[in-house]
């Protein structure tokens, strides 16, 4: 995970978050913030942020930067775009470039900031080698002012300007080891003739020799195959041989190199040594982001021994990296004899109509597909409203109001405390039920593992389960595997429960923990380790206390819809006497409709901010002459006396089309802003009738 200290412009000190997110999370941010327009109109009030991680409770400053993530940020005042481009897909390597706010797409060089990936973080002191490094490999010259660990990078596009150039390139991380040593301030051979210059010859007898060692590094590692048979069956071999076929095939290993792999391992067991081969080769039959990483060896052979496969498994990738040049992993498609068949992808008939989706509480909008999630903060009260929701489906009766479709419900709890099983008698009662729902099937459940989704797929059959309930997702993660919490493979065991849903047609629900200042207003961005869970979700469901003084009042919204969504409402939690259940107690929820909002009557502070923009916007009306661009700096001072009051009045005259934007840092007046008459002027301003607005 990349680790990104994010603050509210340049101004402040003090991050407003301290936050971890995938690769793909940090470009999916970046695209966003490029092309969704910000009300700021000076590039010192836009989000900005730094990727390294900053220790909790500094401001801002070098010194107290904690880590540098694996990604160097450039700043480049000098691009030459189309031989940059020419430079990355020479070298193959991963990376996402955008312009900066003073960025002039007309002009033959370009402003831009290159975000490119390495293989592994460093200190903070190697922050400005690391960055010439980089700059020197892509062929840049980055401003040397920009070396120090804490450089925050301003991400947005301005009001009234055009969405920033951006654009994402896919390869392989950047090795650290192979970075070439550079001194400040010395020339760099650019992008153009970095790109005319072939690569290095590829190298066989390193790769070669790096698979013999790896492959014997691997087997010295598991030991004898004999070890691992587990029960008379050979199960336990079995669900190894998968595991060992998923980490290679994620780490750029051939077919055929696992194939001969497994032989030189499984030699001398007794029996089934074709099935365990090509179960470990059935990797290859997916993409490489859906099959089983360390995490799921690690629930067959531990945490030690799988870490010690995993790094025996990337010497091949390490050996073919050439000097400062990374490499896309080895990605093989499958021998098919079927003409026109493609192993990684599916075709989808768009002759005719999809199948509806099947809801199961149509009010919400969660129905099987991919993954929903129900997220929310610790004490939010996700456990007692996701076993409300599963003993009303269990049960076909309404949940909080809403129609449900009756299905057999299997709710997994994977912190197997009796508190769960109390409060489902509590809820029950509540309800007004005199038994538990036949349909509900409560399970202590274990860590995630292949035996466990081969359990869960043999309780759908036997129980007829049409929703699957997890609570909580971070303890169902293998105990021993710290990575889950920490890279990309968070997400490998929601997309696992979404294949599942997809195959089985069973809704599965995740419980997730929000970050605590999230608080449900950020939707998926609220979830801890979202990055890369976001893309394996279809529908969330965000809880949150409107107010810590009322712990029985929790806000439901919407964090990502399905469809439409649904209103935001609340419910409120109560205890009501009832001796037959635990604790002499039943517990009720009752829905309540949020409030219409308010006429809005403005606070002393928002009338005078309302006052101040319309007196600096009226005062750029008449100062910005007609036919002349006019410099940021200079509007400030045509504006009166308040900087933020002149930003607010730019940015409406601007969505008024009564100024534009010309080029970098300037603005001119339109004929219509010249013209415009006092209730032009007014209504652009937000005063309508005498009223702010």
């Amino acid at each position: 995970m990349i680790h990104l200290t994010v603050y509210r412009g340049a101004q402040h000190t003090d991050p407003i978050a301290r936050d971890e997110v995938s690769w793909d999370g940090l470009c999916t941010e970046i695209e966003a913030l490029c092309t969704d327009e910000d009300p700021a109109t000076d590039k010192r009030d836009l989000i900005a942020f730094g990727p390294y991680l900053l220790k909790e409770g500094a401001s801002r400053s070098a010194a107290d930067v904690e880590v540098m993530s694996d990604v160097a940020m450039l700043d480049v005042d000098a691009c030459d775009l189309p031989a940059l481009r020419e430079r990355i897909a020479q070298i193959r390597c991963e990376a996402i470039v955008h312009g900066t706010p003073s960025d002039d797409p007309d002009a033959p060089v370009r402003k831009v900031r290159i975000y490119a990936r390495l293989d592994g973080e460093h200190a903070p002191d190697e922050a400005g080698e690391v960055r010439d490094s980089v700059a020197a490999i892509l062929g840049v010259a980055h401003d040397p002012a920009t070396r120090n660990a804490d450089r925050i990078g301003f991400v947005g596009r301005l009001a009234g300007t055009p969405p920033r150039y951006v654009e994402r390139f896919h390869g392989a991380p950047i090795a650290r080891a192979q970075l070439p040593s550079v001194t400040p301030g010395a020339a760099v051979t650019p992008s153009s003739a970095l790109a005319r210059q072939p690569l290095p010859e590829p190298s066989i007898s390193r790769p070669s020799a790096a698979y013999d060692a790896a492959s014997m590094g691997i087997i010295g590692a598991l030991g004898s195959a004999e070890n691992h048979r587990g029960d008379a069956g050979g199960g336990g071999l079995h669900n190894v041989s998968g595991a060992i076929g998923g980490l290679l095939r994620k780490c750029g290993w051939s077919r055929d190199q696992c194939e001969a792999l497994m032989r030189a391992w499984l030699d001398g067991a007794s029996d089934s040594v074709e099935a365990r081969v090509r179960w470990a080769c059935d990797a290859w039959r997916k993409p490489s982001s859906e099959v089983s990483g360390m995490q799921a060896l690690a629930a067959f052979v531990g945490g030690d021994v799988s870490a010690a496969i995993e790094q025996c498994a990337m010497l091949p990738w390490r050996a073919r990296q050439g000097p400062g040049i990374v490499q896309p992993q080895h990605d093989e498609r499958v021998e098919d004899d079927d003409e026109g068949s493609y192993p990684t992808l599916k075709r989808v008939d768009l002759t005719v109509n999809p199948d509806p989706m099947r809801y199961v509480i149509p009010g919400l909008e969660i129905a099987p597909g991919k993954v929903t999630a129900l997220q929310g903060f610790a004490n939010a009260g996700k456990t007692p409203f996701a076993l409300l929701m599963a003993t009303c489906v269990a049960a076909g009766c309404k949940f909080l109001g809403m129609r449900t479709t009756q299905t057999n419900v299997a709710y997994f709890d994977h912190e197997s405390s009796p508190l769960t099983q109390e409060r489902a008698i509590r809820i029950r009662h509540g309800l007004g039920l005199e038994d538990s729902p036949p349909g509900l099937h409560l399970f202590n459940a274990q860590p995630f593992s292949a035996e466990l989704i081969r359990d869960a797929r043999q309780a759908i059959d036997d129980h007829t389960i049409g929703m699957l309930v997890v609570d909580t997702y971070s303890s169902a993660l293998p105990a021993d595997d710290s990575a889950s919490f920490n890279d990309s493979s968070f997400r490998s065991w929601a997309t696992t429960l979404g294949r599942l849903s997809s195959e089985t047609g069973v809704l599965v629900m995740i419980l997730l923990h929000e970050t605590k200042a999230a608080g449900g207003a950020e939707g998926i961005r609220g979830i801890s380790g979202h990055g890369s869970l976001a893309g394996a979700l279809q529908t969330a469901i965000a809880l949150a206390h409107p107010s810590e003084d009322n712990v029985a009042r929790v806000r439901v919204s919407c964090a990502r819809a399905t469809r439409k969504g649904f209103r935001t409402f609340d419910i409120v939690w109560s205890d009501a006497d009832n001796p037959d259940a635990p604790e002499g107690e039943a517990l009720i929820a009752t829905r309540e409709k949020l409030p219409d909002k308010p006429v809005d009557t403005a606070t002393a502070k928002d009338a005078r901010d309302a006052a101040a923009t319309r007196a600096a916007g009226e005062a750029l009306l008449l100062a910005m002459p007609r036919g002349q661009a006019v410099s940021t700096a200079t509007l400030m001072t045509m504006g009166g006396e308040s900087r933020s009051a002149c930003q607010r009045a730019l940015a409406r005259l601007l969505r008024a089309g009564l100024v534009i934007y010309v080029h970098p840092g300037r603005y001119q007046i339109t004929d219509a802003g010249a013209e415009a008459d006092a209730h032009a002027r007014a209504t652009a301003l937000g005063a309508i009738g005498g009223f702010q607005t």
